[in-house]
């Protein structure tokens, strides 16, 4: 199973925006999905939902379908969420 790819250092919280995605070995949709978040600049960490740490997390953000990326701003607060690579596009524009 996949792991975190990328950790994020204390550094690199304080980006303009970061963010958590959770896919799924089992999803269609994951590996276009995770292609799209590996090709912007903006900094996260992409969680496979098996992991029982990740589904743990998955939880606490209410994740309800996959993919799900979450995207949070400076202080760590939630900006958006996108759950396809159409929502993806839109979010990574305005960063």
């Amino acid at each position: 199973m996949e792991k975190a790819i990328h950790k994020l250092s204390v550094e690199e919280e304080k980006e303009e925006k970061t963010f958590l995605a959770f896919v799924s070995d089992f999803c269609p949709t994951c590996k276009p999905f995770k292609e799209a978040l590996y090709n912007t600049r903006i900094k996260g960490q992409i969680l496979n939902i098996m992991d029982d740490a990740t589904g743990e997390r998955a939880v606490r953000y209410e994740i309800r379908s996959l993919p799900t990326a979450i995207f949070f701003d400076k202080e760590r607060k939630e900006i958006g969420r996108a759950v396809s690579i159409s929502d993806l596009r839109e979010l990574i524009s305005g960063s």
